[in-house]
């Protein structure tokens, strides 16, 4: 089993194709094409279900570590909760959005896919911090013991997550899809 820096940086580079496929389908229907309207369905429960309840939780577990071995690395990183609060805000925004076209409620193109392209963007922002700030400073600051302690941790608190088995299959159906 990889540790946990290794598992996060996976799940970015999943995340990353799915939201590269995201923009491929907002990009069809900004030009007044039909997406896939099921994948894009998929693409939104993934940012609710998996990041929310997966992800995000796994890397908490990170943060806490790392901010109890070194104090300063809050400064560094900034509130890492905070942030996936916000995420999750903006995930189920862009779900319900998604979900208004769905049911045929008015809801204006332009404002749909600025929504959409904002939330493309502010993952890509977050993703890139995470790479760039935690995921460096823990590997630099972390034992390869307190990895692997951080790892086991993480996740046997989310062994009983369907979600978590569930959004590894959506990913990778989500990437074969891309590749189509």
């Amino acid at each position: 089993m990889s540790d946990i820096i290794g598992i996060i940086h996976s799940e970015h580079g999943t995340t990353m194709r799915v939201l590269a496929r995201l923009e491929k389908e907002i990009g069809r229907f900004e030009r007044g094409k039909r997406p896939n309207f099921e994948l894009l369905k998929d693409i939104a429960d993934y940012f609710l279900a998996y990041s929310g309840q997966c992800h995000h939780p796994r890397e908490d577990v990170l943060y806490d570590a790392l901010a109890k071995k070194s104090p300063g690395a809050a400064e560094i990183i900034g509130d890492l909760r905070e942030e996936h609060e916000a995420l999750a805000r903006q995930a189920g925004t862009f779900a319900d959005g998604l979900a208004s076209i769905l049911m045929e409620v008015e809801i204006s193109r332009p404002a749909f896919v600025a929504m959409a392209r904002n939330f493309i963007a502010r993952q890509k922002h977050h993703l890139a911090l995470e790479e760039k700030n935690l995921l460096p400073l823990a590997r630099a600051k972390l034992s390869k013991e307190e990895l692997e302690e951080i790892t086991r941790r993480a996740e046997d608190a989310l062994s009983g997550y369907g979600a978590c088995r569930g959004g590894k299959r959506l990913a990778r159906a989500l990437e074969k899809a891309s590749q189509e």
